[in-house]
């Protein structure tokens, strides 16, 4: 019994001993020595959604849907194999009108030109080629939706 207790002992000692790093600084926090941004809250969102931050360019009516053109000002945060939306660039949004009913926000109020929308695109290839086909949609309108920009 004492041999086998001895040899079990033994064989863990070398298992320890030959699976840890060696030589290394192992940082757990490796974006830190890159200058990432590392988030202080992160968000954890869905693949192929986004949260951003965007500013209102237009925004036109149709029967289901406001379809909109946001220009990036923030983003808070990627899910997996999400396309990255650089910041400043414009994308066009379809809102569903669903959306905007089962929140606090009157459309007329929140989608006015100028304003900061604070909101989760998700991505999705567009079903049809025609210039007017839209890949990404509002999936959700956070409450920071009450600041104004200026745009001249």
């Amino acid at each position: 019994m004492r041999l086998i207790f001895s040899a079990l002992i033994t064989s863990l000692s070398w298992l320890l001993i030959c699976c840890a790093p060696y030589g290394q600084n192992v940082n757990r926090n490796t974006a830190s020595n890159h200058n990432y941004p590392v988030p202080s809250d992160p968000i954890i969102l869905a693949p192929g959604t986004v949260r951003v931050s965007a500013v209102v360019i237009d925004c036109t009516e149709k029967e289901k849907v406001h379809l909109c053109t946001f220009q990036i000002e923030e983003t808070h945060g990627y899910g997996a194999a999400t396309p990255p939306l650089p910041l400043g660039s414009e994308v066009s949004v379809e809102v569903s009108k669903f959306l905007l009913e089962k929140g606090e926000y009157l459309a007329s109020d929140l989608l006015k030109k100028g304003n900061i929308v604070k909101a989760t695109l998700r991505f999705q290839e567009p079903r049809s080629t025609t210039k007017d086909a839209v890949s990404w949609r509002a999936i959700k309108l956070h409450k920071e939706n009450d600041k104004r920009r200026d745009r001249k």
